[in-house]
């Protein structure tokens, strides 16, 4: 069974499916919380979904996301996936954000991408501020 996420977005709630690798073992749901840099880079809290007894870990994740909705837009975010799971991949939690993998499904209708990273810049984003640390 792939890896799945399910995305809480303002009124609409869609469920994404790993593609390729996934550093997550089990389902988990991502509340959007505001927009980082533009209407398509967002911050969010990520937990376990509902019922999952497999996480032992950390409950709660501060993460920004990437959504894509066109062709070029997820080749560019499937692009980005690749390096972070290839060439970045020793440095993620150290040096560079954690990638919790790319995600496919439908958002409003359309077939989209999500690309979910570790949000680890320095205090709690201000949504209403452009941030360039992350």
């Amino acid at each position: 069974m792939k890896t799945s996420i399910q995305l809480f977005l303002a009124n609409e709630t869609s469920t994404l499916h790993a593609e390729g690798t996934s550093i997550l073992a089990s389902p988990h749901t991502i509340l959007l919380m505001g927009n980082l840099r533009s209407k398509n880079v967002h911050y969010g809290i990520m937990r376990p979904s509902s019922g999952d007894k497999t996480s032992k870990t950390k409950t709660k994740y501060d993460v920004a996301f990437k959504l894509a909705y066109d062709k070029e837009g997820i080749r560019l975010l499937r692009h980005e996936h690749e390096i972070y799971s290839g060439e970045l991949r020793a440095l993620q939690g150290s040096v560079i954000p954690t990638c919790y993998g790319l995600f496919t499904g439908t958002v409003s209708g359309i077939h989209s991408a999500c690309l979910v990273l570790e949000y680890c810049a320095n205090g709690h984003p201000n949504p209403k501020v452009a941030g360039e640390e992350f």
